[in-house]
């Protein structure tokens, strides 16, 4: 990832703190600005952000209708925080999301950073690939490590699964996830698109010992990816059908727990007691009748129980409020049509998307980037 050297300084030093900022968002246990939760990345957004407003790049003008949804989940998350008197520091996070979506899209104007940023997404993945897969072979050499957790909510509950150096396993998956679609995506005459087949073998390998959902969403994304790339009836058909068979096993498993020990996945069995998430799903919606218009408020869990509701826009609306839920599903969505001019980065965010029927996906700093890139005007891919 070699930049020309900028005129001016600050260039230099924004292109670099981002870039390596992206890299690094899987780095989360390392403190960083001496404020709760946050990590390095955010350090490295922070000078980013510093440097470009002494540089001589351009912020961007995005398009009104991204204006006006930018503003809205502006205005919503901070009236939750002051109606509801929620965490300011999770109020700065939310802004700081929207100052990375930003950052991403001033920066990525250039033709020539922007593919830098996606390299950089790759090589996110990458890392987090490497943790995980380094918590694994510590684990089956007898050493156990904070690279690996022991929860999941397959049956029996205690089996290892590696989440690197992410405070979530989930969040492990879905970087990794990120990496290789982004990976897929990538010119092959490019370093990284030269050793794909062996990039993608790495981060393959972390994915599996996730033992994540994120298993089915990655191979929906790939299916779309190469429809898009290369479209045909068949192709197109199969990419749908995979998209609406994965969707449904998403919410099926969020209603019915698969009793599954992953070392004897052959003896797997359907239980009758509702599986956590459908709980979770429950106490969620009693929640957000309590306060269905502003929500809980930033940082606030989005049960009684402490739990977050494992369904992106549920815990939106339950913890910000209407509007910001109403921003955040135009901005998908205006981002989700623009598939045409950036494939790979639309099809990633659509993987996310796909997550998030399962978990909590809108605080994710490699969405925020990804959305930022496909917000760039740019000229329709052939």
């Amino acid at each position: 990832m070699l930049l020309t050297v900028p005129h001016n300084p600050a260039d230099k030093v924004a292109q670099w703190a981002f870039l390596t900022a992206i890299a690094t968002i899987s780095l989360q246990w390392i403190p960083a600005l001496g404020l709760p939760g946050a990590q390095v990345s955010d350090a490295l957004f922070l000078v980013a952000g510093v440097a470009v407003l002494f540089s001589s790049h351009k912020l961007i003008r995005v398009a009104r209708g991204d204006q006006a949804w930018l503003g809205l989940f502006v205005v919503g998350v901070v009236a939750s925080a002051v109606i509801n008197g929620g965490s300011y520091i999770k109020l700065l996070g939310h802004l700081e999301l929207v100052t990375v979506l930003l950052l991403a899209a001033t920066l990525g104007q250039d033709q020539k950073i922007a593919s830098r940023i996606k390299q950089a997404l790759i090589w996110m993945g990458i890392l987090a690939a490497v943790t995980g897969l380094l918590g694994a072979v510590l684990y089956f050499a007898g050493c156990e490590t904070r690279l690996l957790n022991h929860f999941g909510d397959l049956l029996p509950g205690n089996y290892p699964r590696v989440r690197g150096t992410c405070i979530k396993v989930n969040m492990l998956a879905t970087i990794i996830a990120t990496g290789l679609i982004m990976l897929w995506d990538e010119d092959k005459r490019t370093l990284l698109g030269r050793y794909r087949l062996i990039v993608t073998l790495l981060l393959l390998s972390g994915l599996l010992f996730t033992f994540s959902r994120t298993w089915l969403t990655v191979g929906c994304g790939l299916l779309a990816l190469r429809a898009l790339h290369t479209p045909g009836p068949r192709r197109v058909l199969l990419a749908t059908v995979s998209l609406v068979a994965v969707s449904a096993l998403l919410l099926v498993s969020a209603r019915y727990t698969i009793s599954l020990d992953p070392t004897h996945f052959w003896q797997a069995s359907i239980r009758s007691d509702p599986a956590t998430r459908w709980v979770i799903w429950g106490d969620s919606l009693e929640s957000l009748k309590a306060n269905p218009f502003w929500g809980k408020g930033p940082g606030s869990p989005a049960t009684s129980s402490g739990w977050s509701a494992h369904l992106s826009w549920l815990n939106i609306w339950v913890v910000l409020g209407l509007a910001p839920l109403c921003a955040f599903v135009a901005g998908t969505y205006r981002v989700l049509v623009r598939y045409r001019f950036e494939m790979g980065a639309v099809v990633a965010v659509g993987v996310i998307l796909l997550d998030g029927l399962a978990r909590d996906v809108e605080d994710m700093r490699h969405l925020w980037v990804l959305m930022g890139l496909v917000l760039v005007p740019r000229p329709q891919r052939t």
